[in-house]
């Protein structure tokens, strides 16, 4: 990869300060950024002139709940004008990263001081990328090691496989090439759900992985329902949890925590299901 598109904004203040921010719409190097430079220039700039841009936290408001930012400030709540994702907040989040940098030379201080300081003096680099298949994903990441050194690397998974078997193949032979010595991270981009979060786990779970990035998107979040059971079925739940933690070497898993999982094998493993479904996808 040689180029990579941004959407790269510039404030400048009266006295002629000039702060850099950067807003991303699509993953990685992916998407169009004409869409997101128009809404910069022509939405959310003309809302910036006369601010003062050391309201970064009222400004950042302001252009959240739009219309009703007002009325958002009085109520003590956030009132979003979209939504709390996409193109609107890419928008916003530029803005506030550019606040940010001309506060900074305002001040005379590098932007990281102003966020609370550094707790250590040097933060070790890793390498990102690794979309390679399972044949070719050690010699990519390999490839990262020799030109830069890296003793940390971080390849994809999720969507771009398909399911989650194969996507942990791709990691298993990844930590095959690179060995032990090297700390290997996996990145999802939220495109799991979350039980095929939890298969990928347990499929990578003796390959040492120092960290699962985004498995999930923020939205994908429990739903609470409330269920009568029959005492018999709630019975034989508790006995199996009892049993359960006595092969396991753990407590005994409550009934309510049990059938969340059984469902999901019960539904995965329903063909007839899982063909009806991508037929109407």
């Amino acid at each position: 990869m040689t180029t990579f598109d941004a959407a790269i904004l510039r404030i400048e203040t009266d006295d002629g300060l000039v702060g850099w921010g950067e807003g991303k719409n699509a993953a990685g190097s992916a998407g169009s950024y004409g869409a997101l430079v128009h809404m910069l220039n022509h939405e959310i700039g003309p809302q910036l002139i006369s601010r003062d841009p050391a309201d970064i936290g009222i400004i950042w408001e302001m252009l959240y709940n739009g219309v009703r930012h007002e009325t958002a400030a009085h109520a003590g709540h956030a009132m979003p004008q979209l939504a709390r994702r996409g193109m609107s907040v890419a928008a916003i989040s530029a803005v506030d990263i550019a606040l940010w940098d001309i506060l900074g030379k305002s001040l005379g201080q590098p932007v990281w001081r102003l966020l609370g300081g550094r707790k250590v003096e040097r933060m070790q680099a890793y390498a990102s990328g690794g979309w390679a298949s399972p044949d070719a994903i050690g010699e990519q990441l390999k490839s990262y090691i020799a030109k830069g050194g890296f003793k940390a690397l971080k390849m994809r998974v999720g969507a771009m496989d398909g399911a989650p078997h194969l996507s942990a193949a791709r990691v298993r032979a990844a930590r095959q090439a690179i060995g032990p010595d090297v700390d290997l991270m996996v990145d999802a981009h939220g495109t799991y759900t979350v039980a095929e979060a939890k298969r990928f786990i347990q499929l990578t779970a003796d390959l040492d992985l120092a960290w699962f990035e985004e498995p999930v998107i923020a939205d994908d979040k429990p739903v609470k329902i409330t269920v009568e059971l029959p005492a018999a079925l709630h019975r034989d739940l508790v006995k199996y949890g009892e049993i359960l933690g006595r092969e396991t070497g753990q407590p005994p898993a409550s009934p309510s925590r049990l059938i969340a999982p059984m469902l999901e094998r019960f539904i995965a493993a329903d063909r007839g299901f899982s063909k009806a479904k991508k037929e109407q996808a």
